[in-house]
Parts: C-alpha cells; structure tokens; sequence
C-alpha cells in the first residue's frame, strides 16, 4: 500500500502515512485520510508552512475528501478538549483540590448551629459554690423566645457549673427575680411562682405557686428545718420548707432578705459597702465632692470630685472615717487623692447621676468615666486603684460600642456589665480572665 502526505489538522505537520485512520506523529492527534498525494521524501516539522495535497485525478472523489476533512476536524476537537480535561485535572489534584466538578450541598448535609441563649444583663451573684471557696457566678440567660435560665458559671474561667431548663413561669421581657442563698437559688416569677435550685448542682428542689408575688427571701435561723421565710407584695408573710416547697404560716418580724440579682451578694469582702449621692456639691481645697461612698462601718472614706484650678479632671479622695453629715467638709481628712482618668484627664468626666459606674472593696477600688470622643453619659473606660495609696493599677478601654452598666469590685476580680456582655477582670493586672455572652442549649 502506498503512502500519502497529509496536513495534521492540529499541529500543522506534514505526515506521511497510509490511507485510513492515523495518528499525527508530532502530537497524537487521530486523523482520517481518504486520498493524498505520494510522499515525497522529507516531510515538513510542526510549524512549517504546508503543502496543499494535490487531489486533482481521476480516482479522487471531492465529496469524500469534504467528508473526510469534516471527520479529522471533529476528531481534533474531542482530542483537544479531552487533554485539556487531563491536564486541569492534573493541576486540581497538585493544588489540593479534587478532580471533580463543584460540589453540590445536599439538603441536611452540614450540621446546623446548636441554640444559644443570651447573657441577661443581669449582674452576677459572687458567691462560693463549691469546697474550693473559689468566688463563682450565679446569673442568668434569655432565651430566643424570652424564657429565663439559671446557671452557675465558675469563677476562674467562666466555664460552665450547672444550667437549668428554662424557669417556669418567669419571662425575659416581664419582672423576674433572681435570688441567691447560702445553700439554693430562687427563681421568683410575676404571677406567683415560686421555684427553687439546688446551689451545688441546680437541680430542681420545688415549684409552688404563691398568691402573691415574692418580694423578698431570707432563711431562717433557729429552725429544726431548712426554711426560708417569704415576704409577699401585698406585705403578707410565708414560710416554705428547703426540703420540700411546704408552706406555712410567717410572721411580720422575721425580717426580709433584699438581695437579688441585680446586686451583688454573699461576700465578706464587699460587706457594708454602698454609694450615696451627695446632692449640693462641698468643696474641700482645690476639690468639689460630688459623690461619697459609705465603706467600712459605715463611715464616709471616698469621695469623688473634681479639680477646681483650671480643670474639671475627676478626682478619687480617700478621706479618714467621717461618721458625722457627709457635707460637713468639717470633719473630712484628706489620706490621699488622685485623678481617675488615666489617658487624658483633661477629656475626661464623670458621669454623675448614673449609679454603679463606681465601686470600691476594703482593697481596691474601680470607676467608670467617659474618655475624649464619648457620648453622652456612657462610660467608655474604666481604671482601677490601690485603696492603700491611691495608686493607679490599670486603665482599659471598654468594648466599642458596649452600653455600660455597672462596675463592681469583689475580692481580686473586677465585674463589668457593658451591653450584652459580662466581664471579669484581674483586679492588680487588669487582664481578662474570660468574658460571658451566650451559652450553648447542648
């Protein structure tokens, strides 16, 4: 059989090769040839300009040769597409992905996000739980559909003690107290309800359903058992069993225990403690007070103010025990005085009138203050203090955009309520030991 020169449709090569199906030699390519001339002697390399075959004679067939022409074209293309397939995918494998085509998500395929419930913006109660006597936090969390629950978060990392299930009868968006005692929580409703939790473990103890809403609880002493006494709205009186949610009759002189969640309780070092304004400024020196807080015994040994010669810098005085009218400037002694802000105490002020953005333990003390470029009267950093000298410890930024709420000093940690978040900080460093937002429904 003789041989025919042909063009290669892909590469553009002279080949000399039999009449049928053959493959360019230069590049693989699969080529059909019907007819052609002879081959001559040396044939052209890829990128020589070809010869044009001459299918002039009697036994070449115009149609054949369009038909043949179409074939080798078709053919080239598949070849082409299905090397270019081969080498993406080799350079998919190489960059780590699969030799596949995108992948489709299936209905259901990935896991869905577990519930949270958000932290309440409720202050925390500071109070041992355990045998460790490590000072844990007893608060709660609103749920997507404003239930309410109870958890024990510990004090070192914020990790989680015990949660309850939702609280029966109490709602995110109605009154709910929260109140905290040596041995169980009480979850106290607006309709009546009544329920309680084991500290240790925050197990359910009992439900009840009382006439009234709970307005206070304290435990009573002296009884053979556990009971705590209940003082009603309407000023009413009862006595429930720890144990067993039993009721009885109570008596008016039995007192009442106020803490609640929204303030803190339960710890030795904060005992006694408390702010009151002083409405009418006094001024001592170079020094306006303008609030006073009521420390240890009960005798005035803070106050706060501001320098009066050309600058209103707030100001923490540490005055020797006043036990007479605190605007009596008469009996203050001045320990030592310092300015609160740290950054820049001439932007900085002091948002009078707004209740918890000072507090101070036997200890240390921390105060809230609204820095340069603060609006309103939100804080926007905070500083902490040596109640020994006045010094300085720390002074931090609060989140952006955080609404501040209260600060609160107990023992060696800092508790800062700022929007939806709680914070707890190293008092002496000012580091943040963990932060509280949600907890997972897991």
């Amino acid at each position: 059989m003789k041989a025919f020169v042909m063009r290669c449709p892909d590469c553009g090569a002279q080949l000399k090769a039999d009449k049928g199906l053959t493959e360019c030699t230069y590049c693989g390519t699969s080529i059909m040839i019907d007819d052609g001339k002879e081959a001559p002697a040396d044939l052209a390399p890829p990128g020589a300009i070809p010869q044009v075959a001459d299918a002039s004679g009697p036994d070449i067939s115009p149609r054949l040769i369009l038909t043949g022409s179409l074939v080798l074209l078709v053919v080239s293309i598949i070849g082409i597409a299905n090397s270019l397939r081969e080498e993406g995918a080799a350079s998919r494998v190489e960059r780590g992905r699969a030799p596949t085509s995108r992948p489709v998500a299936l209905s259901g395929s990935s896991a869905p996000k577990a519930p949270t419930i958000r932290w309440g913006a409720r202050k925390p109660v500071v109070q041992a739980i355990d045998e460790d006597e490590v000072l844990d936090l007893v608060t709660s969390f609103d749920g997507a559909d404003s239930e309410v629950y109870v958890a024990a978060l510990n004090g070192i990392d914020g990790s989680v003690l015990w949660r309850t299930e939702a609280v029966p009868g109490l709602s995110g968006g109605a009154r709910a107290r929260i109140l905290v005692g040596k041995t169980a929580v009480f979850a106290a409703g607006p309709t009546g309800e009544l329920t309680a939790f084991s500290l240790r473990e925050g197990g359910t103890l009992w439900t009840i359903r009382l006439a009234e809403v709970v307005a206070s609880i304290h435990p009573l002493e002296g009884v053979e058992e556990p009971t705590v006494a209940v003082r009603l709205k309407d000023e009413s009186h009862v006595r429930v069993s720890l144990a067993r949610g039993g009721l009885q009759p109570g008596h008016p002189d039995e007192g009442e225990w106020p803490e609640a969640l929204p303030s803190l309780s339960g710890v030795n070092e904060n005992a006694g403690t408390k702010t009151v304004n002083v409405f009418g400024t006094r001024r001592m020196g170079e020094l306006t007070i303008d609030h006073a807080l009521v420390a240890l015994d009960g005798s005035f040994q803070i106050g706060l103010g501001r320098r009066r010669k050309g600058s209103e810098t707030p100001t923490l005085l540490r005055l020797d025990g006043v036990t007479g009218d605190p605007l009596d400037r008469t009996e203050w002694k001045e320990i030592w005085k310092t300015p609160i802000a740290g950054v820049d105490p001439l932007a900085a002020r002091l948002p009078l009138g707004l209740s918890g953005f000072f507090h101070a333990s036997h200890e240390y003390a921390c105060a809230a203050y609204m820095g340069e470029g603060a609006i309103g009267m939100s804080p926007t950093r905070f500083s902490a203090f040596d109640m020994t000298d006045g010094r300085r410890l720390w002074d931090r930024e609060l989140p952006e955009r955080a609404m501040f709420t209260s600060v609160t000093v107990v023992g060696h940690r800092v508790y800062v309520v700022a929007g939806r978040q709680l914070m707890v900080l190293d008092v002496v460093s000012g580091e943040l030991l963990f932060s509280v937002k949600e907890l997972a429904l897991a």
